[in-house]
């Protein structure tokens, strides 16, 4: 008998092709559990735990009270993710962040539907800028739900190991995040804020941290100088087809 583990990941993967190649689910709303679980033959719960594995890869975005939504830019694209600050802390030690803006703003309401937060709901904001030797190495904007912001300080948002510090002083748990690393052409602030010419190619992260299912603490958006980060990573194959073997 097929394990239960083995069910909702094949049809996570035949999801996930369906919309890496694009078109096959109309307007960019994935049809509901019911419906799923009826075309693959399985229970709901099955359907429900397979789409949370692309929710995670961020390949889909749940809407209370709407539906489960294929996110634009993930058609065609393939998911990828880095660790930016324990990156830091091995090659860049010294790396020092400033915090050049803190402000309560209210969402627009496409940032509100990328967070999936009311419209016109205050959070606070930030700028800050990595640098490194007095040169800028990464640029970014956060977007806190208050409850897990208002009362830190300006020591507190510059700290590289900023996440780790945070659920620290707030004491929470971050229970999953999501990450899209994408190309993007550097606007004006950008240009700006890197020391870099307008247009340029940039490396673009957009990360989303969850405390519980569905429930955002903060939405973080960071440019990368190209002439100083690049994307390298190392796959341990051996360790990860033993611990597949393990599960199955």
């Amino acid at each position: 008998m097929e394990s239960d583990s083995n069910r909702y990941r094949k049809i996570a993967d035949a999801l996930r092709k369906k919309i890496l190649v694009g078109g096959s689910f109309s307007g960019g709303k994935m049809p509901d559990e019911r419906r799923l679980a009826e075309t693959f033959k399985v229970s709901r719960v099955t359907v429900r735990k397979a789409l949370r594995i692309l929710e995670d890869e961020m390949l889909l975005r749940r809407v209370q009270g709407s539906g489960t939504y294929i996110n634009p830019a993930s058609t065609g694209k393939i998911p990828l993710m880095i660790d930016y600050s324990g990156t830091m802390s091995e090659y860049a030690p010294k790396l020092k962040r400033k915090l050049i803006l803190r402000e309560m703003r209210k969402v627009s309401s496409q940032l509100a539907a990328e967070m999936n937060i009311a419209p016109e709901q205050e959070i606070v904001y930030l700028e800050r800028v990595d640098l490194r030797e007095g040169k800028p190495v990464a640029f970014d904007k956060a977007y806190i739900i208050p409850e897990y912001g208002e009362t830190l300080s300006e020591k507190d948002f510059e700290h590289v190991d900023f996440i780790e510090k945070w659920t620290a002083l707030k004491a929470f748990s971050i229970e999953y995040c999501t990450q899209n690393i994408e190309a993007v052409a550097a606007d004006g602030d950008c240009s700006e804020k890197l020391k870099i010419r307008k247009a340029l190619p940039v490396l673009k992260s957009s990360e989303h941290y969850y405390v519980r299912r569905g429930l955002l603490a903060g939405y973080f958006v960071s440019y990368y100088n190209p002439e100083y980060i690049s994307i390298r990573t190392r796959y341990n194959w051996k360790n990860v087809a033993a611990m597949k073997k393990r599960i199955d």
